[in-house]
């Protein structure tokens, strides 16, 4: 129709040619362990045209897995793999419509799970220090590998820090699913101080989980007696006596301060076996039966400085093993200063206060040592003590009970009062004499002793007396007249000075002389109050 308008639409169609995929790879993973995610990474050449689609056969049986189409030349997959073996692993990748394909494979080793089992998780003992070679303490660790684990479990010991004090065998082992590896520890106090000394056990191992299982390790090093515990016995074989039947015991205790007396009373009437100043914690007796019995009483007595414990076992018979512990006496706690103080420092003179404290079973005897200045015994805990010198003192004191000893010192400071300036409070003096008396000078001065007095009874300068003490003087003077009388005190904190004046007059004097001397003398004379007269 010419009166319509013809539009014309262009379309362009460009077609470009697909780049195969290529340079297929796979990026396997470290290690992979059973039941645990395996990552693998595919990469093809950057230059291939995407989208890519990655195949996965992982060889182990499972659906192979496939991407779909990815827009990227990297691809990321999981697996998790249930059994360990060596699996051939391939990675297919396409493009082009499925045109192309590039192919990786690599061979993986899947590693089974150990799991890893520590008891107990803290080793500790309490010896004695430097008391022979049998002071040792055994104590055991139990590795093992867990019975879901699917490989074995590698493991080693570590200490950390090194100590001489611990010895460990075997330090390393291979232990196979659901078994277990017994390891002694053993603690040896010889040449180790006393006090509280640690470590720790690291047990490490392949197991990803837990690669390093610690134990914590105490040994207690204590001086003086250490009380029985955990004292047990056994015997081998078990079950009737016959006659001639020959038992082996072996006694033990947990803990004990060395040597140990062990005695043996095997129940047949024979006399005990008495084992003195063993330097162990372990006694090993054999005893022959020489009568048919439906079993025996056995007691082990093991006795050291902290007291006495019995172990009863009836051997033979149908109840063969019937423990009992007795014990003869309780077990003595060594004595021991937890607290030693004073009120120290004090002026000399003044009252020095000493509090102690001390654990252990009574009765507990206190010895003092005052630094050599005094000593004292007995139950007191809180004693006083006076120093007749100032300086500085070295109390020691000792305890004891039945068990043990303890020693405790501490430094304590006698000092010097503190010092009072000298000062005059009052001076006091006769006012005026006649020419010839003597006149009185009375002072009252506070202060720290000793004090100086210096009387200048004319105040010219030159004093006429000095010294300590002089607190009450007289003077007599030649001439008559006024004189200002001046007093300096002075101590180690300071000095005074107090001026008085005295008079000294002409006056009239008179005098006699009378026989006989020895008898009183009487004077009948009278005068009026206001007329002054001296005799």
């Amino acid at each position: 129709d010419p009166d319509e308008l013809v539009v014309g639409v262009g379309v362009t169609l460009v077609v470009t040619s697909c780049i195969p995929v290529s340079d297929a790879a796979i990026i396997t993973p470290t290690e992979p362990r059973v039941d645990k995610p395996a990552t693998f990474t595919a990469t093809v050449d950057p230059a291939s045209t995407i989208p890519i689609n990655y195949i996965w056969d992982f060889g182990d049986g499972t659906p192979p897995v496939e991407s779909d189409w990815v827009y990227a030349h990297t691809y990321v997959v999981q697996h998790t793999y249930t059994a360990s073996d060596t699996y051939h692993v391939v990675m297919t990748a396409t493009n082009c419509a499925g045109a192309s394909v590039s192919t990786a494979s690599a061979d993986v080793a899947v590693l089974g799970e150990p799991v890893i089992g520590v008891e107990p998780l803290s080793l500790s003992a309490v010896l004695n220090p430097n008391v022979g070679a049998g002071q040792t303490k055994p104590r055991h660790l139990t590795i093992s590998n867990g019975a879901d684990a699917t490989t074995d479990l590698i493991w080693r010991l570590v200490e950390m820090p090194t100590v001489t004090w611990l010895e460990e065998a075997p330090t390393s082992g291979v232990i196979s699913p659901s078994g277990e590896s017994s390891v002694e520890v053993i603690f040896n106090s010889m040449g180790v101080g006393p006090g509280t000394h640690t470590t720790t056990l690291r047990v490490a191992s392949n197991d990803l989980d837990d690669p390093a299982v610690d134990v914590d390790v105490t040994l207690e090093v204590v001086e003086g007696c250490i009380n029985i515990k955990g004292a047990d016995f056994d015997f081998a074989p078990q079950g009737p006596i016959t006659a001639g039947a020959t038992l082996v015991f072996t006694g033990s205790v947990e803990q004990g301060g060395l040597p140990i007396d062990y005695t043996w009373d095997f129940g047949d009437g024979t006399p005990p076996v008495v084992q003195t100043d063993v330097w162990a914690q372990i006694s090993v007796v054999t005893h022959t039966y020489t009568g048919e019995e439906v079993g025996y009483n056995v007691r082990m007595t093991v006795h050291n400085c902290g007291g006495e414990v019995i172990v009863s076992k009836r051997v033979g018979g149908s109840a063969a093993y019937l423990p009992l512990v007795l014990r003869n006496h309780p077990p003595c706690a060594p004595v021991e200063i937890t607290a030693l103080d004073s009120d120290s420092p004090v002026e000399l003179g003044e009252t020095m206060h000493f509090t102690a404290t001390a654990e252990g079973t009574p009765p507990i005897v206190y010895n003092w040592d005052f630094g050599g200045a005094g000593t004292r015994g007995g139950t007191d805990t809180n004693p006083t003590f006076t120093y007749e010198m100032t300086g500085t003192y070295t109390v020691t004191l000792e305890v004891e009970n039945d068990c043990g000893t303890d020693t405790a010192s501490i430094m304590v400071t006698v000092t010097s009062p503190a010092c009072i300036p000298a000062e005059i409070t009052n001076l006091e003096d006769n006012n005026s004499v006649v020419l010839g008396e003597a006149a009185y000078f009375t002072a009252t001065v506070n202060g720290t002793r000793p004090i100086t007095y210096t009387w200048d009874f004319d105040s010219d300068g030159t004093p006429e007396q000095i010294g300590v003490g002089l607190n009450v003087v007289s003077h007599t003077y030649t001439e008559t007249g006024p004189y200002v009388v001046t007093l300096d005190v002075e101590n180690a904190c300071g000095a005074d000075q107090a001026i008085t004046a005295v008079i000294v007059s002409g006056g009239t004097r008179a005098d006699f002389t009378f026989t006989p001397t020895a008898p009183p003398v009487i004077l009948p004379d009278t005068w009026d109050a206001d007329e002054r007269r001296r005799w």
